[in-house]
C-alpha cells in the first residue's frame, strides 16, 4: 500500500512540475505554488518508498567450509574415543586374565538375572580349559538354548582367534533350577568342547550357533531342560 502511494505521489509530483514549468514560462504567477507542491510530493514518496523498503538483516555466519566442518567432527569424536576407558582396555596378555576378559567382552560380566556370568575357571591342565558360565533366561525353554549356543560360538571364535596356546576348550553353562518341591539349585544343563584343530576349520563368518552342536567336539545338555 505505501507504495502504491508513493508511486501515486511521484506521478503527481511530476505533473505539478512541469505545470510550475508551463505556468513559468506564461509567467501566470502560479509556477511557485505548483513548484513548492511537486518538491511536497516528492518529499512523500521519498519517504514512503523507506518505509516500506526492509533493511536487509545481518547475516554474520559462523559457518565452516565442509571440509573444516568434517575434520573438526572427526577430531571430536577421536576425543570422545580417546575419552572412553572401553576403547583403552586392551586384551590381558596372560591366559587366565585373558579368558575372564573375553567373557565378559562377549558375553557381559552379569547375565540379565544379575548374577555373575563366570562361575569358575578351571586350567589345571594347560590343554584342556574348562569354563563354567552362567546363562541368560528367557521366555521358553528353546530361546534359553539358542541364546547359550550363540554365546558359545562367539567365544569359541574369539579366543580359536586370539590364541595359540588353547589347545581345547569346554564351555559349561550352568543356570537356576527349581525342583517340584520349589527348591533352587544351580546346575550344568549344556556343556560344549573345541579343539583348535577343529575351530580352524570354521568358516566363522557364515556359521551359523544353530549347528554348533553337531559340529563341536562333543556337546551335551541336559534332559528335558528345553522342552
Amino acid at each position: 500500500m505505501l507504495i502504491f502511494i508513493g508511486v501515486l505521489c511521484f506521478a503527481v509530483g511530476i505533473l505539478f512540475l512541469l505545470a510550475a514549468v508551463v505556468s513559468l514560462a506564461r509567467k501566470t504567477g502560479k509556477a511557485k505554488g505548483r513548484a513548492i507542491t511537486a518538491i511536497a510530493l516528492f518529499v512523500v514518496f521519498i519517504i514512503t518508498m523507506s518505509i516500506s523498503s526492509p533493511e536487509e538483516p545481518s547475516t554474520t555466519t559462523n559457518a565452516k567450509p565442509p571440509e573444516q566442518a568434517a575434520a573438526t567432527q572427526a577430531e571430536e569424536m577421536q576425543v570422545e574415543a580417546e575419552d572412553d576407558p572401553a576403547t583403552d582396555e586392551q586384551a590381558p596378555e596372560a591366559l587366565d586374565g585373558y579368558l575372564a576378559w573375553v567373557i565378559h567382552d562377549t558375553t557381559g560380566d552379569k547375565t540379565n538375572m544379575n548374577d555373575d556370568r563366570i562361575v569358575s575357571i578351571d586350567m589345571s591342565d594347560p590343554k584342556s580349559i574348562f569354563i563354567e558360565l552362567m546363562g541368560d533366561d528367557n521366555f521358553t525353554g528353546g530361546m534359553i538354548r539358542t541364546g547359550i549356543l550363540a554365546d558359545s560360538t562367539d567365544i569359541f571364535e574369539r579366543v580359536f582367534a586370539d590364541r595359540t596356546d588353547v589347545e581345547k576348550l569346554y564351555l559349561s553353562w550352568s543356570f537356576k533350577l527349581v525342583d517340584m518341591k520349589g527348591n533352587e539349585s544351580v546346575s550344568p544343563v549344556v556343556t560344549i568342547s573345541m579343539s583348535k584343530d577343529n575351530a580352524a576349520s570354521f568358516n566363522w563368518d557364515n556359521f551359523s550357533s544353530s549347528n554348533l552342536p553337531e559340529v563341536a567336539d562333543s556337546y551335551a545338555e541336559r534332559k528335558g531342560i528345553f522342552d
